[in-house]
């Protein structure tokens, strides 16, 4: 019922497979890509757009601006993509499952598998193309940021070492993604809506709890169905119970501070 008043994923699917239809290979070559990305999962980052673009403009503000929103929605499900067929692949998690099926490298074969996330790294910034060119600096910094060396990137680094801060990891390999969508919403309209600096920070701290959160509750739910301990918060839940209460009354005060009803509704919503 919430979902219809901000997003229709069964019309955001479709459009998806309409935009990819130009980006990606026509013949059998698409199919590790397709594989991948269809079905997709919560589209949870896509929905982080469309909740705060809703917040953030009227109707018709919305409607000059909807294909862009969903671009820069689509640029992350397919970014958010890349970074599970290469964590899947033997020399990292060596994963053989995803989403109940079996993962990229399983059914077609580690090359395939490894080529299909570098293609799709690279539709992710192509995607960014579409966005109106007077946000396109300042999105591109940060969104090479988020997803960098210094950024999600460096979260898979701490994750393979195994003995990292498992806050710092979350935020980083979780979190960046779920920032640049806030983030990046916000650069689309700042044309119109001229936020200040203190209102890009908002969002950011934002995205990085919410993207806390959003991987501390898959942590428990990994405890719950008996799946083995890889981190910290997994050997302890109480630990992670006690942090993710903690990151959600800071959720809660930002809401407070910074009247987002859509998203609010949303983001609690979703861990409740």
């Amino acid at each position: 019922m919430m979902e219809k008043s901000f997003f229709s994923s069964q019309l955001f699917v479709h459009n998806m497979e309409k935009t990819l239809s130009s980006l990606l290979p026509s013949d059998h070559d698409s199919r590790p890509y397709l594989y991948s990305l269809l079905p997709p999962g919560k589209l949870f980052r896509p929905k982080l757009v469309y909740a705060l673009a809703k917040d953030l403009t009227s109707p018709d503000l919305f409607s000059c601006y909807e294909k862009d929103f969903f671009h820069l929605a689509l640029s992350l499900e397919v970014h958010h993509t890349y970074t599970l067929i290469h964590d899947d692949l033997p020399c990292m998690d060596n994963d053989e499952v995803r989403r109940g099926r079996p993962t990229l490298h399983m059914v077609f074969d580690e090359w395939h598998a490894l080529l299909a996330g570098d293609a799709l790294l690279n539709v992710s910034f192509g995607l960014l193309a579409k966005l109106p060119p007077s946000c396109l600096p300042q999105l591109l910094h940060y969104y090479s940021w988020a997803t960098g060396p210094k950024g999600l990137i460096k979260g898979q680094v701490l994750d393979l070492q195994k003995d990292s801060n498992t806050t710092l990891l979350h935020e980083l390999k979780t979190a960046r993604l779920m920032q640049l969508a806030l983030v990046g919403t916000a650069l689309i309209l700042q044309e119109e809506k001229k936020f200040t600096l203190r209102d890009f920070k908002i969002l950011h701290r934002l995205g990085q709890r919410i993207g806390l959160l959003f991987q501390l509750a898959d942590d428990l739910d990994d405890i719950k169905n008996e799946k083995e301990s890889a981190n910290a918060f997994q050997r302890n839940p109480e630990e992670a119970q006690k942090k993710m209460d903690d990151v959600k009354k800071d959720l809660e005060k930002i809401f407070r501070e910074k009247k987002l009803p859509q998203l609010e509704l949303f983001t609690m919503s979703f861990f409740t």
